[in-house]
C-alpha cells in the first residue's frame, strides 16, 4: 500500500465528520424566527384571544354599571372595536415574544423529564403572569367582580400562556419542523409580523430579545462545566419565580381589602 494511499483511508468521510457550528448570523436568524413564531402565535392566542374572553366573562359576572368606563389598559368595558382588539393583539405579540425569549433562556437549564418542565414552567408563568396583572392600585379591581374570579383568570391566563409557548417554541424549534420546510421558514415570519401591523418597534423587540438568546449561548457551556455556577443560575430563575409568588400573595391581600364595587348592589 503506498503512502499516499494511507493517508487517504485514514481520513473519515465527510458525513461523518461533526458539523460545524452555526456563524451567529445564522444562529441570530434562527432564534428570530422561533421567537416571532412562536411569540406572536402564542400572544396572539393565548394573550390576545384569551384576553378578550377573559374581559367578556368578568363584564357579565360585574355590575351594569361598569359598561362604557375605561380600563387600566384604555380599553372601554362592554364594547367591541376592532382598532380595540388590535390593540390587545399587539400587546399579547408583544407579551409573547418577550415570554419567548425568557423561555428560551430558561430552557437548557430546566430539569427532569418533559412533564416536570412543562410543569415548572407553567407554575412559574402563572405565578410571574398572575403578579403583572393583578393590579389591586388600578380601577380594573376595584370596578370587576367577582374579585376571586378575576385575579384567578389573571393566575389562569399567566400559567396558560408560559404553558403554550414552551410547547409551541419547542415545536418550532425542532429540526423535522414543518414551519423550517420550504418557503414556509421565510413566508410565516413576515406573515406573523405584517399580518399584526405592529412595525418596526415589534421587530425591534424581537431583535434585541433574540440578540439577548444568542449572546448569552455561548456561555451556557462554560457555567455548566461549574456546579456552583450551575446552581447558581436556577437559583436565580428559581428567586425570580419565588417573588412572582409573593408579590402574587401580597396582591391578592390587597384586592380582598379593597372596598366593594360602587356600582356593585351593597356599594
Amino acid at each position: 500500500m503506498s503512502e499516499s494511499a494511507a493517508v487517504t483511508t485514514a481520513v473519515p468521510p465527510r458525513s461523518s465528520l461533526p458539523a460545524a457550528p452555526p456563524s451567529y448570523g445564522a444562529a441570530l436568524g434562527e432564534t428570530l424566527r422561533v421567537i416571532l413564531l412562536a411569540g406572536a402565535f402564542s400572544g396572539v392566542v393565548v394573550a390576545g384571544v384569551g384576553g378578550r374572553l377573559i374581559m367578556f366573562v368578568l363584564r357579565l359576572t360585574s355590575p351594569d354599571g361598569i359598561r362604557g368606563l375605561l380600563t387600566d389598559d384604555g380599553f372601554r368595558i362592554g364594547e367591541f372595536s376592532f382598532l380595540d382588539t388590535l390593540g390587545l393583539v399587539t400587546i399579547g405579540a408583544t407579551a409573547g415574544v418577550i415570554g419567548a425569549g425568557a423561555y428560551l433562556l430558561v430552557r437548557p437549564w430546566l430539569i427532569g423529564p418533559v412533564w416536570l418542565r412543562r410543569a415548572t414552567v407553567t407554575l412559574a408563568g402563572g405565578a410571574i403572569g398572575g403578579a403583572l396583572l393583578v393590579q389591586p392600585d388600578g380601577n380594573d379591581f376595584r370596578l370587576l367582580e367577582p374579585r376571586w374570579l378575576a385575579v384567578a383568570l389573571c393566575v389562569a391566563l399567566g400559567a396558560t400562556f408560559a404553558y403554550v409557548v414552551g410547547v409551541v417554541a419547542d415545536r418550532v424549534a425542532a429540526p423535522g419542523s414543518w414551519t423550517r420546510r420550504g418557503w414556509w421558514r421565510w413566508v410565516l415570519p413576515v406573515l406573523a409580523l405584517g399580518s399584526l401591523t405592529l412595525g418596526v418597534a415589534f421587530f425591534a423587540v424581537v431583535a434585541v430579545v433574540a440578540a439577548v438568546v444568542v449572546a448569552l449561548r455561548p456561555w451556557y457551556p462554560v457555567v455548566r462545566g461549574s456546579a456552583a455556577a450551575t446552581t447558581l443560575v436556577r437559583a436565580g430563575f428559581l428567586a425570580v419565580a419565588i417573588a412572582g409568588v409573593v408579590g402574587l400573595v401580597v396582591d391578592i391581600g390587597a384586592v380582598s381589602d379593597l372596598d366593594p364595587s360602587p356600582f356593585s348592589e351593597g356599594g
